[in-house]
């Protein structure tokens, strides 16, 4: 694309009605609508995340919200903000299914986000039986933000209504893995955008499931996975898709069987140190003191079967455990592997919990 910008360029303010909900695109017109003259309105099909108009709020602007059209006045005077980001619920719910699926498990996520925008897992999580509770519920720079605890539990699965897909649309991939582990399976529709993400990750789901044992019906806008399926470790294409290789690897905690990840470099770009915190929390025999090198984890295959729970094995059973996780999710310069190298307190804390939070 070329623009022709420059001092005599004057945007003029316009209504635009997305044919495809899209938080991405509306933020967007958003940007722009902010140097016209002028009111500039966006029509969404369904309601996405708002985390734009909240920040430019906070900053000054004149936002406006009316059902599904979101108003931005044009040419406002912004002021820079002293801005806290909460954690990203999208990277939390890798550890979220985790601690679902993982026997014994227990796990507290501190000051995730907690945006009504972004908690559409949660509420498909609970209604099949997730043993979910939020806790310690503040708000921060005008997003909602609290404390997670996960317990192991069972759950029922179900079809996901299409009308909460838009807000699902990050955490359907490991979602799709966990209904392999629920009673009834999982299915879903309207989630065509996969197609078009960093990867398929419809086709990737999909292939990945398969090479694990499990059965799989693939639409061209939706998976249906089966339910009560036994996954078998094999050896995961990530398509260099960070949401892929951190939905396998919740699959390789539960499968039977070595694990490894093609590619795991790739969950770097949204959440750095993944596979350390990972190897943190997931306790293992305490047959040695020695513990894969946090450099190998990430330039090499990922090996998940150190990390897997052998149900058969009462000596082998560990709890995964999640403590004072302040922040840890967030991304940018104080990012999570950095956190980890400033101390090792959750090192310290993991090692030493042996019952309930």
């Amino acid at each position: 694309l070329t623009f022709a910008g420059g001092p005599c360029a004057r945007l003029q303010p316009i209504r635009y009605e997305l044919p495809v909900a899209s938080a991405q695109v509306k933020t967007a017109v958003l940007f722009a609508g902010l140097f016209a003259e002028g009111a500039t309105e966006v029509v969404e099909p369904l309601r996405t995340r708002d985390h734009t108009e909240i920040a430019l709020e906070q900053m000054g602007a004149e936002i406006g919200r009316h059902g599904k059209t979101t108003r931005v006045q044009g040419r406002p005077r912004l002021t820079g903000q002293k801005v806290y980001v909460p954690g990203d619920l999208s990277s939390a719910a890798f550890f979220v299914a985790a601690g679902l699926l993982v026997p014994d498990a227990n796990l507290v996520m501190q000051n995730v986000g907690l945006n009504p925008t972004r908690t559409a897992i949660l509420d498909v999580l609970v209604s099949m039986g997730g043993r979910i509770k939020i806790l310690n519920v503040e708000t921060i720079s005008g997003e909602l933000l609290g404390d997670l605890h996960v317990e192991t539990s069972r759950l029922t699965g179900g079809e996901i209504p299409a009308d909460f897909v838009p807000g699902l649309i990050d955490e359907l991939p490991v979602l799709a893995v966990l209904g392999s582990q629920t009673e009834q399976g999982i299915s879903f529709r309207g989630a065509a955008e996969l197609r078009v993400k960093e990867s398929d990750r419809l086709a990737a789901v999909a292939e990945n499931l398969r090479r694990m044992g499990a059965e799989v019906e693939e639409f061209p806008d939706g998976l249906r996975v089966p339910g009560n399926q036994k996954l078998r470790g094999a050896e995961i294409d990530s398509h260099g898709d960070h949401r892929i290789a951190m939905a396998f690897a919740v699959a390789g905690l539960v499968a039977e069987g070595t694990t490894v990840i093609r590619d795991p470099a790739c969950v770097e770009i949204s959440f750095p140190g993944f596979f350390e915190l990972l190897e943190q929390v997931a306790e293992r025999p305490q047959r040695s003191n020695r513990r894969p090198n946090p450099s190998q984890l990430r330039d090499k295959l990922i090996d998940l079967s150190l990390l897997r729970k052998r149900a058969d094995d009462q000596r082998g059973a560990r709890r995964m455990v999640l403590l004072a996780v302040k922040g840890c999710f967030r991304s940018g310069s104080w990012g999570l592997f950095r956190w980890l190298r400033s101390g090792g307190r959750l090192r310290t804390l993991a090692r030493q919990a042996d019952g309930p939070i």
